[in-house]
């Protein structure tokens, strides 16, 4: 190497000897002479300046840090220099000042240098010690930080060196130091037996489903990072959406997820890169990745990875295997699952009733599946077989059920048919009792889905899933049944305990004062109407039937005609009571319609029942017809000799199924019903949409 000779350059005169010259005014300026200079220069005879750094091979992809050391010079006051690489074999990455300046508590000025990539220079490195007189040892100049990019041998070298003493103008003599940096291939690191795998919980995958498929990882030490991408056939797949897996999280560690990025055009899902951002790596068996995909169209799709790389916490390759899964999407057909409620709005603390119901099916023998649902806003109470496979008198074999409200999962939901051939059309398959345990929406899926025919034939059909609403529970105290709804049930509870203490019945002492009166029967007669509809229910410990009472009943009009006289005996004159007679004689009126009429049927459109309620201002012998569009007859209903009244809620209207008069389920359409009442005949349409 050169020994190095040169005088101050323009830039480092004007930026060391201005600052130590004016912060120092009091150093006496002379004239240096030739003998000054050879002086310093023969101390500094042994002075050297080097590279290091650790012993760690360097391998693609590694960041390793390069210092530039001072050894055995005296009285070194500032330096600067260029440093020079093969920008195709490393990028600098970071440039650090060194402590051996600051030596002795001193302060320094260091420039900010300027690294350029792409000719592989990092130049105006300078630094100059700012407090006065310069330090002398061995010690620490500068750190470079690097990357490694590509495989080969690079020369690192300094130029235009520069050093200078505490004096005026002295250069110390340095030789210009270099270094070969050898950077490597990853080498394979075989740990144990590790694996990558791909797994789903769908099956089978039909048109339209979305599903997640999921790339976990077995037997694995030390996993620090991985990188891949995943390709599959766009004609049959459409990636939605990617989600980090948990397994490089463990001990609540911190990661850094790089975005990746889905073409589903060429059916590819490029970028996913996952780096464990702690010391060490993990161990064990675990989740990596999860993607979501839809599937777009019948046929079978091979998924792999490809460009998979994984690592650990040293940076060393972990030789893994290639996964991939095949998967293969069927015809949905048009049978179908799907879930009814009995009991609508369902309120928190209510149990209600969730049905899991099977549409144009054909030949079905058997089906298994689970039940999830969300612990935290349902309690499942109990699973009762439906009785669509019973069908003809078949016996059925059901499975036994395992509730685990502490999942949320219902377990082993199945059932088969003992008999040699399976059962076709729609029905029930199982109920599901749950209780309301939280206010809000609440989603029931099912899982592990299967359904087959006697010829022991899969059946293809989407897995179904439910929102609930479950609302909140808020009732005033007229509402005293505290069914959501103020009617003639809230006033014949309270009727009940007429001229009785409280304690009896305290929801029937409406206005608090201990004693259930003619006061209570006011406030409940108020508010009739007010709240929101709900189907009322069956008022306990009643000489009466309630919730099947017939509104145009005699005695409970007559019933009705005595409480009014009460409260007009009672009157004070007040606006309540005279709001409260007036409902009651409303009321009263209102039991008897104005006229004979057939209703619109609910729910409309409809699949596959519906209610057709109906009036009789007298009574007469009643018959409902209903029609196709060609006007051919499809179900006659035929009611006999019903008395006046009103015919509306679901236990007094017409049910109809959706089914013929040969019990066979009719076709989506238009439908006419006729209803005929003695004299009187309407007709109406309705809709059927599947």
């Amino acid at each position: 190497m050169d020994i190095v000779y040169q005088k101050s350059s323009y830039a480092f005169t004007i930026v060391l000897w201005t600052i130590i010259f004016s912060i120092s005014p009091f150093i006496i300026q002379a004239q240096t002479t030739d003998t000054d200079d050879n002086n310093v220069q023969n101390t500094n005879q042994t002075a050297l300046l080097t590279f290091s750094k650790d012993d760690t091979a360097i391998y693609i992809g590694n960041t390793f840090t390069l210092h530039l050391n001072v050894e055995n010079i005296t009285d070194l006051a500032g330096w600067q220099c260029n440093i020079v690489f093969d920008p195709n074999v490393l990028e600098a990455v970071e440039v650090t000042e060194g402590d051996f300046l600051k030596k002795g508590g001193g302060t320094t000025y260091f420039q900010a240098s300027t690294i350029d990539n792409t000719v592989g220079t990092i130049t105006d490195l300078v630094a100059a010690r700012t407090s006065i007189g310069g330090v002398s040892g061995t010690g620490r100049l500068l750190s470079v930080t690097f990357k490694a990019k590509t495989i080969g041998n690079t020369q690192i070298t300094v130029t235009n060196l520069h050093a200078g003493t505490g004096g005026i103008s002295v250069t110390i003599p340095l030789t210009t130091p270099e270094i070969v940096i050898t950077v490597e291939d990853q080498p394979i690191l075989n740990i144990g037996d590790p694996t990558f795998s791909f797994f789903t919980e769908a099956s089978p995958i039909l048109v339209g489903d979305t599903f997640t498929l999921h790339l976990n990882v077995e037997n694995i030490t030390d996993l620090a990072r991985w990188q891949c991408g995943i390709v599959f056939d766009p004609n049959v797949l459409e990636a939605v959406e990617v989600t980090e897996g948990d397994f490089l999280k463990e001990g609540d560690a911190t990661t850094f997820f790089l975005e990746s990025t889905i073409d589903n055009t060429a059916g590819k899902i490029t970028g996913l890169d996952v780096v464990r951002l702690s010391r060490d790596g993990v161990s064990g068996t675990g989740r990596l990745l999860s993607v979501t995909f839809m599937a777009k169209a019948i046929g079978e799709t091979q998924v792999s990875l490809t460009n998979l790389y994984a690592g650990t916490s040293k940076s060393v390759a972990i030789q893994i295997n290639i996964p991939e899964i095949a998967i293969t999407v069927s015809d949905v057909g048009s049978t179908r699952l799907y879930f009814s409620i009995d009991e609508i709005p369902v309120r928190v603390g209510d149990t209600f009733t969730l049905n899991l119901n099977i549409a144009d099916v054909t030949n079905l023998a058997g089906w298994l599946c689970d039940i999830v649902f969300d612990p935290a806003a349902l309690e499942a109470v109990e699973v009762i077989e439906g009785d669509f496979l019973k069908e003809a008198d078949a016996s059925t074999f059901f499975f036994k059920s395992t509730i685990d409200n502490a999942a949320g999962k219902i377990n082993s939901l199945g059932a088969v048919r003992m008999s040699k051939s399976g059962v076709s059309d729609t029905g029930k398959l199982v109920s599901v009792t749950f209780v309301a345990k939280r206010l809000g929406e609440t989603q029931v899926t099912i899982t592990n889905l299967y359904a087959g025919s006697s010829d022991l034939i899969t059946i293809p059909m989407h897995t179904p899933e439910y929102i609930i609403t479950v609302e909140e529970r808020v009732f005033q105290s007229w509402d005293v049944n505290q069914d959501g709804e103020v009617n003639i049930f809230d006033l014949m509870q309270v009727a009940q305990y007429l001229g009785e203490d409280a304690s009896v019945n305290p929801q029937s002492d409406v206005n608090e004062d201990g004693t259930i009166g003619i006061l209570d029967l006011i406030v409940v007669a108020q508010h009739i109407d007010e709240s929101t509809a709900s189907a009322p229910g069956k008022i306990a410990n009643s000489s009466i039937d309630f919730a099947n009472a017939d509104l145009n009943n005699t005695a409970l009009s007559a019933t009705i005609r005595t409480w009014i006289t009460h409260a007009q005996v009672e009157n004070d004159g007040s606006i309540a009571f005279n709001k409260g007679i007036a409902n009651l004689q409303k009321l009263l009126s209102s039991m008897n319609p104005m006229k004979t009429d057939l209703l619109p049927n609910y729910p409309n459109p409809f699949n596959p029942e519906t209610w057709i309620p109906y009036q009789l201002v007298i009574p007469a012998n009643v018959t409902l017809t209903i029609y196709d569009v060609n006007g051919n007859n499809v179900r006659n209903f035929a009611l006999g000799y019903q008395d006046v009244g009103i015919y509306k809620n679901r236990r007094r209207a017409v049910y109809w199924d959706g089914k013929n008069s040969l019990g066979e389920t009719v076709a989506s359409g238009v439908y006419f019903y006729t209803l005929t009442a003695g004299t009187f005949t309407a007709t109406k349409k309705m809709l059927i949409r599947k």
